[in-house]
C-alpha cells in the first residue's frame, strides 16, 4: 500500500540517529555549517551575491556571477530549468571535500576576473 509519503526521511532520519547517535549526527553538522560558513566567507571576498539560512547547508549564488560552463562542471542546481536562471545552488554534503570547494572558488575567481566583474 502507498500513501502521499513513502516513509522514506522517516527511515533516513531512523537509521542516521542508529548508526551515528545524536551526538555524532550532531558533529556532523556542526561540520557542515562550518564548511558552508567558511565557502560564504570566500563568496564574500569575490564580492558574489549569496543567501543562506544559518541553520542549513544550503547555499544560493546569483547566477549573474556563475558562468553556464561552471555550473555545469560543478553540477550545481540551478532554480529552473529554462533559459532565465536567477539562482544556482550548492549542497554541502559530507562526501564534498574541502579540495572541491576550494577548486570551485578559484575558477569562479578566475571567471570573474575574466568577466571583470570582481
Amino acid at each position: 500500500m502507498v500513501g502521499s509519503r513513502s516513509g522514506a526521511n522517516a527511515v533516513c532520519i531512523w537509521m542516521i540517529l542508529h548508526a551515528h547517535g545524536s551526538v555524532g549526527w550532531t558533529v556532523k553538522m556542526n561540520n557542515l555549517m562550518d564548511k558552508a560558513h567558511s565557502f560564504c566567507e570566500s563568496l564574500e571576498e569575490l564580492g558574489v551575491e549569496y543567501y543562506r539560512n544559518p541553520y542549513l547547508n544550503i547555499i544560493s549564488m546569483r547566477s549573474k556571477y556563475i558562468s553556464s560552463e561552471l555550473a555545469k562542471e560543478f553540477f550545481l542546481v540551478p532554480d529552473t530549468h529554462d533559459s532565465s536562471v536567477e539562482w544556482y545552488k550548492i549542497v554541502l554534503m559530507p562526501h564534498v571535500k574541502p579540495g572541491v570547494l576550494d577548486t570551485f572558488i578559484q575558477r569562479l575567481s578566475v571567471s570573474l576576473q575574466r568577466n571583470n566583474t570582481l
